[in-house]
This record gives structure tokens, sequence and C-alpha cells, in this order.
């Protein structure tokens, strides 16, 4: 298969989409050959951009190109009329015309009118708007060289990266002294943007990069055309000495001080971090329905079966076990127990790697002499790799018959027991 680029002007493209390639091409233009011509020769055949002559054949009447070998995936195959020209056939003086070898002749310089067209297209032109003096002649091609317009703007020459190069450095010599200063940051301008823009020649959205302390990086009046005023001692970004905007040494990505204040911009690596991918499941029963019931015998692998929200990419929940693809995470587990009024039990409980047989997050241990529900929570953070890994959420108690969780059975509101939330921290 392929796609196919449709064109008027004796021109094919097509993109190879086939996996396995493709080796037979159409023609979607009249390919007219003389007796005793070759198929062959006109047409001129482009895989990826670079001409081919080889490894293919023409067949004029079934308008078609077939390589030898399949031609990959992807790449890009064009075919064009390219008609040379030429008189195909002769008419004496006095002798007699034949409609149809001036009909041939008339097809033969239509074709080669349509190609000169299609190529004069792809062709640089000079603007409508440009003066007649302008001229499109290029320069003799030389080594190394760059193509800009030359110095009265109406025509083309070559000149050295380094003659570029030394016309910057030119522009800057002309500056004055008095506009720049030496401070602990560097060297900076002192003008006001609109002054800087002037000199180099910038437009009016140009950006300049700021940076150092203790030294004034753009004079002029405060608050006009987007004057700054100075870097004070401190580190602050100060206007007629009244500090603007708090700055100084912090950690990664931090712009504040020991104090952090209003408007600072806190250190992204730790504001956030749980706001981005995040993995919630819970045990949820309807109305008066109980938890599960622990069996004394070992770990209980607990009910997981709704997911309140998963923003981790190849995260999953599936008959109780949680997916997770390789990656660093913080996770918390709650979870409940509740034997009824009588019974005495101990309970603990755990998210627990079945693919890796690790305990990952350990819920904080129970006790409990009768009543109500008693919560048993737990964090910690852990690293999955190697493929990924299947996670339960387990329980075990000392007596069989505890339910992990009791019904409130209360305005028809459906019962929510353990749960599961992990962050992907990396």
């Amino acid at each position: 298969m392929t796609i196919y680029f449709d064109n008027d002007d004796r021109r094919v493209r097509y993109v190879v989409t086939d996996v396995a390639g493709q080796t037979e091409f159409n023609i979607d233009f009249p390919l007219s050959v003389p007796s005793g011509g070759s198929d062959g020769d006109y047409l001129t055949v482009y895989v990826d951009g670079a001409e081919v002559t080889t490894g293919f054949t023409v067949d004029a009447d079934a308008l078609t190109v077939t390589f030898d070998s399949a031609v990959a995936q992807n790449s890009i195959v064009t075919i064009e009329g390219s008609r040379d020209a030429e008189l195909i056939n002769e008419f004496p003086l006095r002798g007699e015309l034949r409609s149809g070898k001036m009909n041939a002749e008339f097809v033969g310089i239509l074709q080669l009118l349509q190609e000169l067209k299609r190529d004069a297209a792809r062709t640089i032109l000079l603007n409508p708007a440009e003066a007649d003096s302008a001229s499109a002649l290029m320069p003799l091609l030389s080594a190394s060289k760059a193509l800009i317009t030359n110095a009265n703007g109406d025509g083309f020459e070559l000149t050295s990266f380094a003659d570029i190069l030394s016309e910057i450095t030119a522009t800057i010599t002309a500056l004055d002294d008095d506009d720049f200063l030496v401070g602990a940051g560097g060297v900076f301008i002192d003008r006001t943007p609109a002054q800087v823009r002037t000199i180099l020649g910038l437009g009016a959205a140009a950006l300049l990069a700021i940076t150092g302390a203790d030294t004034t990086v753009v004079s002029g009046t405060a608050g006009t055309d987007g004057n700054l005023a100075k870097w004070n001692g401190d580190g602050d970004l100060v206007d007629s000495g009244s500090a603007v905007a708090d700055f100084a040494t912090a950690a990664q990505g931090a712009l504040a001080d020991s104090a952090v204040q209003p408007g600072d911009m806190l250190d992204v690596a730790s504001a956030g971090a749980f706001y981005g991918e995040v993995l919630v499941v819970i045990n949820e029963q309807a109305a008066g329905v109980f938890g599960d019931t622990s069996t004394a015998t070992g770990w209980d692998n607990l009910t997981l079966n709704t997911v309140v929200v998963n923003n981790i990419t190849g995260a999953s929940l599936a008959s109780n076990a949680i997916a997770l693809p390789d990656g660093d995470y913080v996770a918390e587990i709650t979870m409940f127990c509740n034997a009824g009024t009588t019974a005495t039990y101990k309970s603990v409980g755990r998210l627990y790697d079945t693919t890796n047989t690790a305990e990952l997050v350990k819920a904080s241990a129970g006790r409990s002499y009768g009543g109500g529900n008693h919560a048993m929570v737990g964090a910690d953070i852990f690293t999955i790799s190697g493929g990924g890994a299947s996670l339960k959420l387990q329980g075990y108690t000392s007596n069989s018959g505890v339910f992990y969780g009791s019904s409130a059975n209360l305005a028809s509101q459906n019962e929510r027991y353990q749960m599961v939330k992990i962050w992907k921290v990396g």
C-alpha cells in the first residue's frame, strides 16, 4: 500500500506504507513512446529524492514502474515525465500531412510544456513586487560561502561566515564605552530596551538575557519601556532602592531566600510532586454489605474492585491485583477490621508484590477487644524494575471470621473499605 499524492503536471509521488515494501507503482499520466523508442527514456524515477536509473522496468502500455526489489516502507517514490525536445516525425516540403503524425508531435510538445511548467514552478522566483532592476542571477558557486542579498538589495552575492561574524563584531564595537558595565555576573548593556534594539537593529519583541548581581542591567526611568533598574548587593531586584522581588541562593528551580516571599517561585522538584501520575483503587460494596472475611490461616488477598482515578500510564486493576510498570513510587494503604462486640483479635496488613515476592508497604498493627472498625494505615516508597509487577493488598488476623470492615448501611450510600493510593514519582 502507498499514500498517493495526486498531480496534474506529469509527476506522481508515493509514500510506501506496507511493512513488506512495494515493487509496482502506477504512472497516472499519459506516456507516449514513439515507435522504436524505449519506455524508460521518457521517465525519471527517484527514491527518497535520489535518481535511480537501474533496478526497475517501465511498461508504457500498463503505465507501471516495477522495481526488481521491493522499495522499503516509508520510502518516497517519485515518477516524472521527462521528454526530450526532439522531432519525432519529418514532414517533407509539399509532402502529405498525416494527422496521426501531427497529433503525435503536438502531444509531445504539450507534454514537454507541462514538464517545463512543472519544473519552473519549483524554482526560486523573485517576488512580483520587486523592481525591474532586481536580478535573480546566482553568483558563481564557491566553497564554504553563504548566499545573501547584496548591499543594494537588488540581487544576490556570496560572503564568508568570517565576514558575517566580523560585521556583528563591528556593530558591538561601535557601542560607546558607557554602553557596557562590568559586574560580578558578567558584562551588561547600560541602555533602555528601546535603545538596545535600535543599536543592534532588533525588533520590538527581542529579548535580552539578564544575569548576575549588584550591577545595573538596564538604566532609565522606572516603569517605562520594561526597564528593570538593577540588582542590589543582596541579590534583590530593586527600583529606587525598594525591593521589587526577592531572589537569593536557593535549591534547584527555587527563587527564594531563607523565607518564602509572596510571589516567589518554589523548587519544582519538591512542589507538586504528587499531582501528576496517581492511581487510587478501593473496595466498594453496596450499602449493608460487609468487607472481606478473614481465614486466620495465612495472608488474605483483599478485594480491590473500583478505580477512583488512574493517571499512571501502564497501570491497571484486574482480579483484585494492581499492575504497575517499572518506576519509582510512593504508596499509602488504608484497611479496616471488625470482629463484632465479643471477639478479641490482632491484625496486620501490607501491600505485596506477588511478581517479585516483596513486601512494599506495611500497615500499622491492630488489636481489638470488640466493637467497631479499627483502621490500619501505612505508607512507604519503592521501586519496580525488570518489566513491571502485580501488587495485592493483604491482611492477616489471629482469629477467623474477622471482617475487613463492617457496613454502616446508612442513607443508601455504598460502603467503602480498604484503599490503595499510589503516586509515580520517577
